[in-house]
């Protein structure tokens, strides 16, 4: 499912990668607590939406600015295209609150209930 996100990482998160490879924890560890999880559980929801195909140009970009590709097309920054301007007044497509945030996988407006509280995976 994130196989284009790995493809396209910039070279200094290969590192990080490789890194976390090596910090697993261990059987020994404590498990982790309810607030380590919403953590990475509000993480994931973050990876979930850089992964969209939408965002590939984006992630192209350092690519370029490193000398490794010669051309990136065009493209829309994550908060130009989740954040955008007119989102304050448009409401949630789930219920009538305000909008929190533009899913950029299936272009749903999401109230702060429904994307983070719930969840949203799409």
């Amino acid at each position: 499912m994130y196989q284009s996100f790995i493809i396209m990482l910039s070279p200094s998160n290969v590192v990080f990668l490789l890194f976390k490879r090596y910090s697993m924890p261990s059987p020994s560890d404590p498990p982790p607590t309810r607030e380590e999880e919403k953590l990475a559980a509000r993480l994931s929801l973050i990876l979930h939406q850089m992964a969209s195909p939408f965002f590939v140009p984006f992630l192209q970009y350092p690519w370029k600015k490193g000398g490794y590709i010669d051309a990136c097309p065009p493209f829309m920054t994550p908060v130009e295209k989740c954040f955008p301007s007119s989102l304050s007044e448009i409401d949630c497509d789930q219920c009538d609150s305000l909008s929190f945030i533009a899913c950029a996988r299936c272009n749903q407006t999401l109230c702060w209930k429904h994307y983070v509280l719930d969840f949203h995976y799409c």
